[in-house]
Protein backbone atom coordinates (compact mmCIF):
# COMPACT_ATOMS: atom_id res chain seq x y z
CA UNK A 1 0.00 0.00 0.00
CA UNK A 2 3.20 2.53 1.12
CA UNK A 3 4.17 1.71 -2.68
CA UNK A 4 1.02 3.06 -4.25
CA UNK A 5 -0.43 -0.43 -4.69
CA UNK A 6 -4.19 0.08 -5.11
CA UNK A 7 -6.25 -1.28 -2.25
CA UNK A 8 -9.98 -2.37 -3.19
CA UNK A 9 -12.40 -3.00 -0.21
CA UNK A 10 -15.25 -4.73 -1.48
CA UNK A 11 -17.62 -4.68 1.41
CA UNK A 12 -20.86 -2.72 1.61
CA UNK A 13 -20.88 0.42 3.28
CA UNK A 14 -22.77 -0.35 6.46
CA UNK A 15 -19.73 -3.01 6.99
CA UNK A 16 -17.33 0.57 6.40
CA UNK A 17 -19.27 2.06 8.83
CA UNK A 18 -19.16 -0.80 11.46
CA UNK A 19 -15.45 -1.50 11.03
CA UNK A 20 -13.90 1.92 9.69
CA UNK A 21 -12.06 1.09 6.57
CA UNK A 22 -8.05 1.39 5.41
CA UNK A 23 -6.70 4.89 4.56
CA UNK A 24 -6.56 5.74 0.73
CA UNK A 25 -8.03 2.83 -0.04
CA UNK A 26 -10.37 2.60 -2.87
CA UNK A 27 -13.91 1.54 -1.76
CA UNK A 28 -16.11 -0.11 -4.70
CA UNK A 29 -18.87 -2.67 -3.35
CA UNK A 30 -18.60 -5.77 -5.50
CA UNK A 31 -21.69 -8.18 -3.48
CA UNK A 32 -24.96 -6.42 -2.13
CA UNK A 33 -26.50 -7.44 1.01
CA UNK A 34 -28.18 -10.49 -1.32
CA UNK A 35 -24.81 -11.36 -2.41
CA UNK A 36 -25.97 -10.15 -6.17
CA UNK A 37 -23.24 -8.58 -8.80
CA UNK A 38 -23.10 -6.16 -11.74
CA UNK A 39 -19.45 -7.54 -12.84
CA UNK A 40 -19.69 -4.87 -15.48
CA UNK A 41 -20.52 -1.69 -13.59
CA UNK A 42 -17.78 -3.10 -11.50
CA UNK A 43 -15.18 -3.35 -13.79
CA UNK A 44 -15.51 0.05 -14.95
CA UNK A 45 -15.16 1.18 -11.46
CA UNK A 46 -11.98 -0.90 -10.68
CA UNK A 47 -10.80 0.27 -14.65
CA UNK A 48 -10.52 3.83 -13.57
CA UNK A 49 -8.25 3.11 -10.74
CA UNK A 50 -6.07 0.61 -12.01
CA UNK A 51 -5.13 -1.06 -14.89
CA UNK A 52 -4.69 -5.27 -16.11
CA UNK A 53 -0.75 -3.93 -15.61
CA UNK A 54 -1.23 -2.63 -11.64
CA UNK A 55 -0.91 -4.99 -8.62
CA UNK A 56 -4.29 -4.42 -7.33
CA UNK A 57 -4.99 -5.51 -3.34
CA UNK A 58 -8.71 -6.53 -2.63
CA UNK A 59 -10.30 -6.61 1.14
CA UNK A 60 -13.57 -7.40 2.85
CA UNK A 61 -14.56 -9.12 5.80
CA UNK A 62 -13.16 -12.57 6.21
CA UNK A 63 -11.12 -13.02 2.79
CA UNK A 64 -14.10 -15.22 1.56
CA UNK A 65 -15.46 -12.50 -0.89
CA UNK A 66 -12.41 -10.89 -1.57
CA UNK A 67 -10.62 -14.28 -2.69
CA UNK A 68 -13.61 -14.98 -5.14
CA UNK A 69 -12.96 -11.39 -6.82
CA UNK A 70 -9.30 -11.74 -6.57
CA UNK A 71 -9.51 -15.02 -8.50
CA UNK A 72 -12.32 -13.54 -11.19
CA UNK A 73 -9.70 -11.16 -12.25
CA UNK A 74 -6.79 -13.72 -12.88
CA UNK A 75 -9.27 -15.67 -14.38
CA UNK A 76 -11.44 -13.43 -16.77
CA UNK A 77 -9.67 -10.07 -16.53
CA UNK A 78 -6.39 -10.62 -17.37
CA UNK A 79 -5.20 -9.01 -13.79
CA UNK A 80 -1.54 -10.03 -13.79
CA UNK A 81 -1.13 -9.39 -10.04
CA UNK A 82 -3.66 -9.46 -7.74
CA UNK A 83 -3.38 -9.87 -3.43
CA UNK A 84 -6.23 -11.24 -1.46
CA UNK A 85 -6.33 -10.04 2.20
CA UNK A 86 -7.03 -13.53 3.64
CA UNK A 87 -8.30 -12.59 6.71
CA UNK A 88 -9.83 -9.57 5.66
CA UNK A 89 -10.55 -6.49 7.49
CA UNK A 90 -11.36 -8.90 10.80
CA UNK A 91 -7.47 -9.87 10.44
CA UNK A 92 -6.19 -6.30 9.67
CA UNK A 93 -7.85 -5.21 12.97
CA UNK A 94 -6.44 -8.29 15.13
CA UNK A 95 -3.16 -7.13 13.44
CA UNK A 96 -3.73 -3.61 15.16
CA UNK A 97 -2.98 -2.12 11.61
CA UNK A 98 -4.45 2.07 11.17
CA UNK A 99 -8.52 2.41 9.84
CA UNK A 100 -10.04 5.62 9.81
CA UNK A 101 -13.91 6.00 10.79
CA UNK A 102 -16.07 6.04 7.16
Amino acid sequence: ISAGVTLVDIREEIEWKDTGIIPKSALITFFDSAGKYDTRKWMDDLRKIAKVSDPVIIICRSGRRSLIVANYLLENENYKTVYNVKDGINGWKRANLRTVNF
